[in-house]
């Protein structure tokens, strides 16, 4: 069964698409951030409240999506570049319009969880798993990719992603079933997304896990001609794979060329 939905959408739709949307979320964070540091009182008037939306302050249901998770400026600083290399790295892989998909789905399904469960109280960290649920995508999109952790550490994406992803299987474990249920409904952007990634290259998860280790497992010690700047995959590891040059300078097998190159 073919699941090319998103392809087709694209094709209508991708004149609508926002490029680089992840970038403007992390530039809105870091001005909410200013804003709260000039007038302290305004983080409480942004906040996500499901019972005071209902009691018609419905500005909260958007207003969320832009507080800053930390009143630290260095901790917030950090944040804004690394959902600024994210969204690098998810427009690479995606294309705008899938990552406009991505962040819409994330509000709606944080928002949804918030304020028709509200037993799972999980309104607060709507901002976290917003956020997290961006790291995770890209995370499957490039699981490969080498970061310097803290400017420091060489540190591929997806140890980064499994180490984050601990939090939210711990509050899964200790939550009572409706906050299980809101934290899988939080998640809704991420787990339909991979799932759609999986399907739309005809393997299950049993295969997609398969896939992964293949990455994992790849000979990284011999020489290569190509590689892919997303996703690491070579002519080695993958010799079915082609490559080519973008315009920004780096080389990309054709699933994640970016779109203004094909």
């Amino acid at each position: 069964m073919k699941w090319d939905f998103l392809v087709v959408a694209e094709r209508k739709l991708s004149h609508l698409a926002i490029a680089r949307s992840v970038q403007y979320l992390a530039l809105l964070n870091g001005l909410v951030f200013l804003l709260c540091v000039a007038i302290p009182e305004y983080r409480g008037y942004l906040s996500f409240r499901p019972e005071l939306v209902w009691q018609g302050e419905v500005w909260r249901i958007f207003s969320w999506v832009f507080l800053p998770r930390e009143d630290s400026a260095i901790w917030v600083l950090f944040a804004i570049l690394f959902l600024w290399f994210l969204g690098d790295i998810l427009e690479a892989a995606w294309g705008a319009l899938r990552v406009n998909f991505y962040l819409l789905a994330g509000w709606f399904f944080n928002t949804m969880a918030g304020l028709f469960l509200p037993d799972g109280d999980l309104a607060a960290a709507a901002n976290l798993i917003f956020q997290l649920s961006i790291l995770f995508g890209a995370c499957v999109a490039a699981p490969n990719y080498e970061i310097l952790l803290f400017f420091v550490l060489p540190i591929r994406l997806k140890w980064i992603g499994i180490l984050s992803a601990v939090l939210p299987i711990m509050l899964l474990l200790s939550l009572p079933w409706a906050g299980r249920v809101a934290l899988v409904a939080a998640f809704g952007n991420f787990l339909l997304f991979w799932i759609y990634e999986s399907l739309s290259k005809g393997q299950g998860l049993r295969n997609f896990v398969k896939h992964l280790k293949e990455q994992r497992n790849g000979n990284q010690n011999e020489e290569t001609i190509h590689c892919c700047f997303v996703c690491k995959r070579t002519e080695k590891t993958n010799p079915e794979l082609e490559f080519r040059v973008s315009s920004d300078g780096n080389e990309y097998c054709m699933e994640h060329l970016p779109k203004k190159d094909r």
